[in-house]
């Protein structure tokens, strides 16, 4: 951004004026303040702020804002200008031009459907590729989820066999089943050992029914 305060007119900065140069390939990091001319042909990284003016080679480059009287620039300033005379020479407007055409030119690129490299197929890759990841993570967890519930199904099915010893056809009535058979023979022992004892009541208890009995009847037998 450009910012001037008087009418612009070509300017001169004679070499007389300038008391500093940056050569080509140099490159200065930092603030740099003065109050005479400089010429700059190499790159500054950091704000510029001389009095009296500068001058910006073809191939100089400034990372930040410029603070001067008097600017001519035929180089990049990537920052804020603020001059009372500024002159942009023409391949500095070149320079600016030909980097607008070619930033628009590989945004077109970038954003054209038909290029197999355009940024929604990018955007599409990135995003399978980040499912596939992501399924990849989640499938050890699939797997434990499906144990998990093979493993309740398992033991609801266990305890449903297992049952209980009122359920004659599960595994703990059966067995409640085979022990009763097994305890039939000595049920049936006790049951005959109770038949023969009230048999022997019973016989016992009519002889005693017979003896009466004669008492009562002997007195009529012999009249």
């Amino acid at each position: 951004m450009f910012k001037k305060n008087t009418k612009q007119k070509s300017l001169e900065i004679t070499t007389q004026e300038i008391s500093t140069i940056i050569g080509e390939g140099y490159t200065i990091t930092g603030e740099i303040n003065g109050s005479s001319s400089i010429r700059v042909e190499g790159k500054i990284v950091g704000n510029v702020d001389v009095s009296e003016g500068i001058v910006l080679g073809e191939k100089g480059l400034i990372e930040g804002n410029v603070h001067t009287k008097s600017a001519i620039i035929f180089g990049t300033i990537e920052g804020n200008v603020k001059a009372d005379q500024i002159e942009i020479k023409k391949s500095g407007v070149e320079k600016i031009r030909d980097e607008a055409i070619t930033k628009v030119a590989t945004t077109k690129t970038q954003l054209d459907e038909t290029n197999p490299l355009n940024l929604k197929k990018q955007l599409l890759d990135s995003q399978t590729k980040l499912s596939d990841l992501q399924a990849n993570l989640d499938a050890p967890n699939r797997v434990y989820q499906a144990y998990l519930k093979e493993l309740a199904d398992w033991q609801d099915k266990r305890t449903k066999l297992e049952g209980n010893e009122t359920e004659t056809e599960s595994l703990k009535g059966l067995k409640a089943g085979l022990m009763a058979l097994n305890d039939l023979p000595v049920k049936i022992a006790a049951l005959k050992l109770e038949q023969s004892t009230l048999a022997l009541e019973i016989h016992g208890e009519k002889i005693a029914q017979v003896a009466v009995y004669r008492t009562l009847y002997e007195p009529v037998q012999k009249f």
